[in-house]
Formats: C-alpha cells, structure tokens, sequence
C-alpha cells in the first residue's frame, strides 16, 4: 500500500469517526467526547496496542472489525460490542474462517477496552453519554513494531 493510498484510509477512517459518534439521547451534542490528545493519537493508540492473528498475516488477509462503546459523562468506556467484522483475502474476497474472525474481534475489543478515560462530550455545557462505532483495522502495514501476533 502506497503512503498515498495509507493517507486516504487514515483520513477515511478519521472521517467515519467524526460520523459515527451519535449522542444517546438521539439529540445532537454541542461538544463531542475526545481521545485524549484527539484523533491522531487515538490511531497511534490502536496501532501501536493492536496484534494481528499469525495465519492472517500469513495468508495476506485483511480488514476491519468495526467496535461500538459508549462515552460516559466521566471519560470512560462502557458497553463495546463488534458491531461488524469485514476480512478480506489478498484477492479481495471476503475471508469467512469463522476462527480467525472470532479472533480478530477479541483482539479489537481488547484494545478498546484498554483505552483511557475520554474526554467526555457536552450538551448545554454538561457532561452527556454518546455512543462511538471505531473501525479497528487488521493489515500488516498499518501495525508498528515490535510486532507481537496472535496464536
């Protein structure tokens, strides 16, 4: 993947972010709840605690486990499920080893559920709950060393 191309996924992914995030009162929120140190450092966060499966990466698949949390008043994450799991193999189609996709979600929910407190979002200048979806993505060139896959 070109650093083009790994621009243009980054941005995606940032962008699915901001869209994802939906108050739960089902209201629009004045201010939205915030990785501390915002978003670039959310994606730092994830890809330098994220492990990827080792038949995954031997067989060149790929993909995004998409995970869903609630943002509490205070900062903290509650109540992350996987909402989708999208794998790929190297020629594109989708990849059903119920095995590895068990995997792979474990491991997203893993790495959510190690996050610190958030910085809460606000309505009316008081704290609100607000629910996030965060795509978790699996590729071997988005992972950082050192490397530590998954048996």
């Amino acid at each position: 993947m070109s650093m083009k191309t790994n621009n243009i996924w980054r941005f995606a992914t940032i962008l699915l972010l901001l869209l994802t995030a939906i108050p739960t009162c089902g209201e629009t929120v004045e201010v939205m709840p915030r990785f501390p140190g915002g978003d670039k450092a959310l994606m730092e966060f994830i890809e330098n605690n994220l492990h990827c499966p080792k038949k995954m990466l031997k067989i060149g698949a790929y993909g995004r486990v998409f995970v869903s949390f609630t943002v509490e008043k205070d900062g903290t994450i509650t109540g992350p499920k996987d909402v989708k799991t999208l794998l790929k193999k190297k020629s594109g189609k989708p990849y059903e080893n119920t095995r590895i996709v068990k995997q792979c979600e474990e491991e997203a929910m893993r790495v959510v559920k190690m996050m610190p407190r958030w910085i809460p979002g606000t309505q009316n200048g008081e704290p609100v709950h607000v629910k996030f979806c965060v795509p978790i993505m699996f590729n071997k060139k988005m992972l950082k060393p050192p490397f530590k896959p998954v048996k």
